[in-house]
C-alpha cells in the first residue's frame, strides 16, 4: 500500500503542463515542489513534438542547465510507438539522450488500432519491444508499456502480457490511471500484475462522463480532471499498489490552460498535496 508520498518524491509529466517548454516544464515543477519531471522525446502521432530536445544543442543545453539548478531528477522519458513504423536503428540517440539525463525509464504505447485483427501484431509487438530492451539495458534504462483505450494496447492486461512474453528483465507495465479507469479496470485488478512488473504510475483523474471512443484522446490530453476531484477510486488504488512504487502526477486541466506554467504546476502540486494529506488521515484512523 502507497502512504503518504511528499511532492518532492513526485514527478511531473510533461502533459499535465500540456507539452510546454521542457525548461520552463522544469523551473515549474521545481517551484511547485515536486522533485522529478517526464520529458518528451519523441511524438507518439502524426504531430511533432511543440518543443523538441533531441538535435536541438540548444534546447538541451537549456535542459540540462535547469535540472543542474534546480536539483530535478528525470523519471521517464515519452512516448515511443510500438508499431510498424518505429525502427529500433532511430531510437539510439534518444535512448541515449535520455540515459544522460538521468531518466530511469522509457515509455512506450500502443499503435492507432488496426481495422485487422490486433492479434496479428502481437508477435511484432513482442519483437519491437525486446529489441527496445536490449538498446536499453546497458544504457540502465526500463521499458516501459502504456495501455490507453484508443490504441492497440488498450488494457493493462495486454500491456502486462506484451511484457511477459517479452520477458526482458528491464521492461513492465506503466500504470495511468485514467487509461485504467476508461478501459473497465478495478482496485482490485491490479492485484494480478506480478511483483517487479509494474514500472510506475501515472495518477490522474475523470470526471466520468460517458465518452465515445474517438472522443478519448481529447480527455486524454487536455481535459482530465484535477486530482481528486473526479471519480477513479484513488485510495483504492493506492491501497493495492507497492509501497514506494514511483509516481507521476498528469493532469492536463482544461479550465486551467490559459495560466502561466507555473501557476499551473502549483495547482496541480495542491491537488496532489490535498490527496496524500487525507491518505495520511485514512492510514491514522
Amino acid at each position: 500500500m502507497i502512504g503518504a508520498v511528499p511532492l518532492a518524491a513526485i514527478s511531473l509529466a510533461d502533459l499535465s503542463l500540456e507539452r510546454t517548454d521542457p525548461e520552463l516544464l522544469i523551473r515549474a515543477a521545481a517551484a511547485a515542489g515536486f522533485g522529478k519531471v517526464g520529458l518528451s522525446l519523441a511524438s507518439a502521432t502524426e504531430k511533432p513534438l511543440d518543443h523538441p530536445i533531441l538535435g536541438r544543442p540548444e534546447t538541451e543545453r537549456r535542459v540540462r542547465a535547469a535540472l543542474a539548478e534546480t536539483g530535478l531528477e528525470v523519471l521517464d522519458v515519452e512516448a515511443f510507438v510500438l508499431g510498424p513504423s518505429t525502427r529500433i536503428d532511430t531510437l539510439r540517440p534518444a535512448f541515449e539522450l535520455a540515459a544522460s539525463l538521468g531518466a530511469r525509464y522509457v515509455l512506450t504505447l500502443g499503435d492507432r488500432p488496426a481495422a485487422h485483427d490486433r492479434s496479428a501484431e502481437f508477435g511484432p509487438k513482442v519483437e519491437l519491444l525486446a529489441r527496445m530492451a536490449e538498446l536499453a539495458a546497458p544504457l540502465g534504462l526500463a521499458v516501459g508499456v502504456e495501455a490507453m483505450r484508443f490504441r492497440d494496447v488498450p488494457t493493462w492486461r495486454e500491456a502486462l502480457a506484451l511484457v511477459e512474453a517479452c520477458g526482458a528483465s528491464n521492461v513492465g507495465v506503466i500504470l495511468d490511471l485514467l487509461h485504467f479507469y476508461r478501459a473497465g479496470g478495478r482496485p482490485e485488478d491490479l492485484e494480478a500484475i506480478p511483483s517487479g512488473r509494474l514500472l510506475y504510475a501515472q495518477l490522474a483523474d475523470s470526471f466520468g462522463a460517458p465518452l465515445a471512443l474517438e472522443d478519448l484522446p481529447r480527455e486524454a490530453r487536455h481535459a482530465r480532471a484535477p486530482l481528486g476531484r473526479g471519480v477513479v477510486p484513488l485510495h483504492a488504488i493506492l491501497d493495492r499498489l507497492p509501497e514506494g512504487l514511483p509516481l507521476a502526477v498528469e493532469t492536463p486541466v482544461e479550465a486551467d490552460a490559459h495560466l502561466p506554467a507555473e501557476e499551473r504546476a502549483r495547482n496541480i502540486a495542491r491537488a496532489t498535496a490535498d490527496l496524500f494529506a487525507r491518505r495520511s488521515e485514512r492510514t491514522r484512523l
